[in-house]
């Protein structure tokens, strides 16, 4: 009766466990998103930063729809003094990236992934003006950079990358980010 018990109770932990592993949340297709992210544990250094051009706002975006080059069609530049954060702000149709740089200065390359809310990228795609269809952070993914190659009082520019997730853990990669506004306040 013993062995019975225990053979029952070992069948119902081994279900256990492979159901948990078994989730359907893991998606090894060549085509997911999350391929296109720099390897988090290997992060990029200035000198691999290479691909900065003249578009005032652009990214190669890498979604569930699948890879584009992405230029903003306007492009706002702030200033927040009292939390000391550059903003930027890019929309082109029913599309925005967001950039928030606070404490950021020329010459530096800064983390953009996971939890860091100071250097921190958005991307919205919208059904309407009104209704946010997908919104991605960069604070929710596992990596991320961005190489502020000036700032003063003129221009503020650099370049970026970064893997963005939203709530529902959809996966988006933003690449060869450039990012490059005169200051005209």
């Amino acid at each position: 009766m013993k062995k019975i018990l225990y053979s029952a109770l070992l069948l119902t932990g081994i279900s256990l466990i492979a159901a948990s592993c078994s989730n359907g949340d893991y998606v090894a297709s060549p085509t997911n998103p999350a391929n296109n992210s720099i390897n988090p544990m290997k992060p990029l250094s200035a000198s691999d930063f290479n691909w900065m051009n003249g578009d005032s706002l652009r990214a190669d975006i890498s979604d569930n729809s699948g890879t584009y080059a992405w230029v903003a069609d306007s492009t706002v530049y702030g200033f927040d003094a009292p939390s000391g954060a550059f903003y930027i702000r890019g929309i082109k149709g029913k599309q925005a990236l967001y950039l928030t740089l606070k404490n950021t200065w020329g010459g530096q390359v800064y983390n953009m992934g996971f939890k860091q809310y100071n250097i921190l990228a958005q991307w919205f795609s919208t059904d309407s003006i009104y209704k946010v269809a997908s919104w991605y952070q960069s604070a929710l993914g596992n990596s991320g950079e961005i190489y502020m190659t000036e700032v003063d009082s003129v221009y503020i520019r650099g370049m970026f990358y970064f893997q963005g997730i939203n709530g529902r853990g959809e996966v988006m990669n933003a690449g060869h980010g450039v990012f490059n506004k005169y200051k005209n306040w």
